[in-house]
């Protein structure tokens, strides 16, 4: 691998056309609207290309993986039932039936480990499926608010919810103050923005040269990730060991110098939010890619076994 200085400069280059890029920023400050418009199509093409090199084996060998999991944060599946199912919802909400709930005695196991490793997070993400209906979200919340006023006092304790129903939007209510909301305000099944996850990248032409240890960056954004099943680097690994049984969460609050490649490196290929899904055409039109359909039929007839965290 190379200096560090010289891949951050390289790794700066790749970023050149993309929304995190700090010089691409500058440029859209100083060049007026009107002239960035016609140089989009050209700006996409670039982020395409950067996307589908970057991710490629041999530049990753000299520069390592892009992404890692963020361990300032962590997002808590606690449910998979959900009141909207949502189409091309990553966490399959839509296509599966909902399994286990996270307990009361898991997040209890979650706050200890948390203590014992000196862990203060900055946020901690209560999602699903839709929260609201976890039957001890109270609990729950009770607990995290405790580590939180005598252990981690900056901790944001965050429900992400789809503030769909009427039951949620009272849930909503009845919560503390100090819960934060983030609410999405869905009106209905079909999110424009949603990306569709069973579209697996090791299903596209040309993926036989990409190292999937370079993730993508919701790990970054929303944290490490767990779910009844364990630890991942994002909550949507965890939803897609669901399906594949792959059974690889971890079961222990991972060390922060753990950067999870081995579990990149097998849930990644059969994610659609990987980096190198947009630039490379799918062998199939259908929604749903064919390592995807393997599973899911699999699924059907004998759902896996996960070891429970």
């Amino acid at each position: 691998m190379l200096p560090e200085i010289v891949r951050k400069f390289a790794n700066t280059i790749f970023l050149f056309p993309r929304e995190e890029s700090p010089i691409l920023s500058t440029f859209q400050k100083i060049i007026p609207l009107s002239i960035r418009k016609q140089f989009r199509p050209l700006r996409y093409r670039c982020v395409a290309m950067s996307k589908l090199l970057r991710v490629k084996k041999i530049v990753t060998k000299y520069l390592g993986p892009e992404y890692a999991p963020d361990y300032k944060g962590i997002e808590i599946d606690i449910t998979y039932h959900c009141d909207l199912k949502c189409f091309y919802c990553n966490r399959f909400c839509d296509v599966l039936p909902p399994d286990v709930n996270i307990s009361i005695v898991q997040i209890e196991k979650l706050v200890r480990e948390s203590i014992e490793l000196k862990r203060r997070w900055l946020w901690i993400h209560l999602s699903g499926g839709e929260p609201t209906l976890h039957p001890h979200l109270k609990e729950i919340i009770d607990i995290l608010l405790d580590y939180k006023h005598t252990f981690s006092p900056r901790t944001a304790i965050q429900i992400l919810t789809n503030g769909y129903s009427p039951f949620t939007k009272a849930i909503i209510k009845q919560l503390p103050p100090e819960v934060e909301i983030i609410d999405s305000n869905k009106k209905g099944r079909l999110q424009n923005l949603f990306v569709k996850t069973t579209q697996a990248p090791i299903d596209l032409i040309g993926s036989i040269d990409v190292d999937f240890s370079n993730g993508c960056p919701i790990p970054l954004c929303c944290g490490v990730g767990l779910t009844p099943y364990g630890y991942y680097p994002c909550v949507v690994a965890g939803a897609i060991d669901r399906i594949f049984g792959f059974n690889k969460g971890r079961r222990s609050l991972p060390q922060k110098n753990d950067t999870m490649i081995d579990l990149l490196k097998i849930f990644c290929p059969y994610c659609g939010f990987f980096p190198c899904y947009r630039p490379f055409k799918i062998k199939t039109e259908e929604d749903v890619s064919p390592s995807w359909k393997k599973a899911l039929n699999n699924y059907s007839t004998s759902k896996p076994a996960l070891t429970l965290y």
